[in-house]
């Protein structure tokens, strides 16, 4: 791969299933698509692990190779690995996706950072705890070639950059990297982009790209440009650090229904990035 790619993320096409929404990401002119992962009977849902057979995986291949698309990353929601009675099913669900992506040729899967602490279990607790399920995650990840990539987000021990890559250090596996969200670093007052790709610059395998704006204390998604998040800046910090990965646009419609159609929102989000990719910034000394 060289240069940066860009792929499409299902949350900005609940109303498609996976098949339609790899040929509207190929028609975009998106050179892969994320794929959301939940039970199939929420809506936006686009691949239930637990419903999942090689039958149809194979026809989710046939349809991204007809539309010369790659499968870049799946994205699951499991994330306690703290209460007894649902770590184990948490884990175990994980390590289906990470055979999943395998099957379906995609070398990323998102996971959270595990979950914030319940009232009565302290942090340090919760994140041994957490380190051990991403261990256990990672060995299975690393046996398949897949990367498991924690995102920067909130709710999570790994809302900041600086914890992300403690807890990637501190599960100590090649198979796990970061995945780098900007918007959601910002939302908690977190650390600028500057410091944040340099803090994470060895880990960075996938990149999440949206744009929000705040008034009175209340965020307000937007459309790629029309927010606060400087995507010209931190595409050339990624720039800077060799980062060849994916940029996904992770249209937030699923979440934000009043957001415009992703006909409109996500073409728009892709000539934005296109538009940086294309035209990078010129420093004049």
């Amino acid at each position: 791969m060289t240069g940066m790619k860009t792929c499409g993320h299902t949350m900005g096409t609940p109303d498609l299933n996976v098949l339609e929404a790899i040929e509207f990401f190929s028609e975009l002119g998106h050179d892969g698509i994320e794929i959301r992962c939940e039970s199939e009977h929420l809506r936006g849902c686009h691949l239930d692990p637990d419903k999942f057979t090689k039958k149809s995986g194979r026809v989710i291949l046939e349809t991204a190779e007809s539309w010369d698309m790659e499968i870049a990353c799946l994205t699951p929601y499991n994330k306690d690995f703290i209460s007894p009675g649902k770590r184990e099913r948490e884990i175990e669900g994980l390590k289906k996706v990470v055979e999943i992506a395998d099957f379906l040729g995609s070398q990323r899967v998102r996971v959270y950072g595990g979950a914030l602490p319940p009232k009565g279990l302290d942090r340090e607790k919760a994140w041994n705890l957490t380190v051990g399920a991403l261990q256990e995650i990672s060995t299975a990840a690393d046996s398949f070639g897949v990367f498991v990539c924690v995102e920067n987000h909130m709710e999570t021990l790994t809302e900041t950059a600086l914890d992300t890559v403690q807890l990637v250090q501190d599960v100590d596996s090649d198979a796990v990297k970061i995945l780098y969200d900007q918007a959601n670093i910002n939302r908690i007052g977190g650390e600028s982009m500057e410091a944040a790709i340099a803090l994470q610059k060895d880990y960075i395998f996938h990149v999440h790209v949206k744009d929000q704006r705040f008034e009175r204390n209340r965020r307000i998604t937007t459309l790629l440009g029309e927010g606060t998040v400087d995507w010209r800046k931190i595409v050339e910090g990624l720039r800077g650090i060799g980062y060849e990965g994916y940029l996904s646009d992770e249209y937030e419609k699923h979440w934000v229904p009043e957001l415009p159609e992703p006909e409109i929102g996500m073409s728009h989000n892709l000539q934005y990035i296109r538009g940086l990719l294309e035209h990078p910034a010129i420093h004049l000394g």
